[in-house]
């Protein structure tokens, strides 16, 4: 497919987003042989998986409550779809979930990067794989990096030796977040870390075959890594 889930969604958000009266799902999915308001959107013709995935990315924003059937029609109740109130703050902050509400409270343009990794991942630019890969790790790196400062670790009561290490980093952002130290969550995060950048440097070595396959797939589960990892280190303290 030429788009993530992520893109379908983004779309999906600004067509409801545009419009205060309410959608029916299939103008807004289109048919085989009528485009929908999303493909407009997009400026495409889906193909077949393509449609599938779009419909699998609105259920997905139903299933958020950020978009929500009016059940005021009495022939199809659950197919004429509006934005909800939580849909449209969320619109307003460009933020689609849980991560991307954690990524804004640290700086807005992490969510930038997350949105530009996906893209990527899905383009057929040239050399987009690399990008995609990049920003993924970049991501992970830059959120580090703003949480836990060299000289904010450096004062650690914890902190030993001359380099500040990734688990250093992870180690002062969970103190400050919620006042102890897992050592259990640490280690999941580190070897979700590792997972990055294995493949980060799998894909640097890797020699492509004619589609590109294998190491889309690497990259597929570089991006997935990071962010769980950004997942577990960044949520809300119980």
């Amino acid at each position: 497919m030429r788009f993530s889930v992520r893109q379908f969604k983004l779309a999906l958000f600004a067509c409801f987003g545009a419009e205060t009266n309410a959608q029916h799902r299939g103008n807004v999915l289109g048919r085989p042989a009528q485009s929908g308001a999303l493909e407009y959107r997009m400026k495409v013709t889906f193909t077949p998986e393509e449609r599938s995935a779009a419909h699998r990315a609105l259920r997905e924003l139903e299933e958020a409550g950020l978009v929500a059937a009016t059940h005021a029609d009495l022939v199809a109740p659950f197919d004429w779809l509006v934005i909800t109130d939580a849909g449209r703050q969320a619109l307003q902050r460009s933020a689609l979930d849980g991560l991307d509400e954690a990524l804004l409270a640290v700086d807005p343009r992490l969510i930038q990067l997350r949105d530009g990794a996906w893209a990527a991942l899905h383009s057929t630019q040239a050399d987009s794989l690399r990008q995609a890969a990049h920003s993924g790790r970049e991501l992970l790196r830059q959120v580090l990096d703003r949480l836990a400062p060299d000289e904010e670790v450096r004062r650690a009561s914890w902190f030993q030796g001359e380099k500040v290490t990734r688990r250093d980093r992870v180690k002062l952002v969970m103190q400050s977040r919620s006042g102890r130290i897992s050592e259990s969550t640490l280690a999941v995060i580190e070897a979700q870390a590792e997972v990055v950048e294995a493949n980060y440097q799998r894909l640097a070595a890797i020699a492509h075959d004619e589609t590109g396959q294998p190491a889309r797939d690497h990259v597929t589960e570089l991006l997935r890594a990071s962010e769980a990892a950004l997942k577990d280190l960044l949520r809300p303290a119980n």
